[in-house]
């Protein structure tokens, strides 16, 4: 599985050199416009943060700390109503759903 998990990394080097230099490209904007202070912490989410040592690839390219978001972390989750194991494995894909059903409806 190793010579797999190298093979597929090889491929999508291309679009993580890409993915890295958009996130710097941010940063810098960021840093100059909105705020003088530097990023500290970048959080995952969404399908491509399933991908095996994202996480460590990043930090270890922009010298931050990189976290898969989990956005069940806060949220009370009945057992009896739903597969944990199934949420914690494809837990970054919610986010975007789980935020909209968090709204209240003045903010909707």
């Amino acid at each position: 599985e190793d010579s797999k998990s190298v093979k597929i990394f090889e491929a999508i080097t291309p679009a993580l050199n890409k993915l890295l230099n958009d996130i710097r490209r941010s940063f810098d904007y960021y840093e100059s416009t909105v705020k003088k202070k530097p990023v500290q912490k970048i959080l995952l989410s969404g399908g491509s943060s399933k991908i095996k040592n994202i996480d460590r690839f990043l930090s270890e390219r922009l010298g931050i700390p990189v976290e898969i978001n989990f956005p069940f972390k806060n949220i009370n989750i009945n057992s009896k109503n739903f597969d944990f194991d199934f949420l914690r494995a494809n837990a970054v894909c919610f986010n975007v759903a789980l935020g909209l059903a968090l709204r209240t409806r003045s903010e909707r």
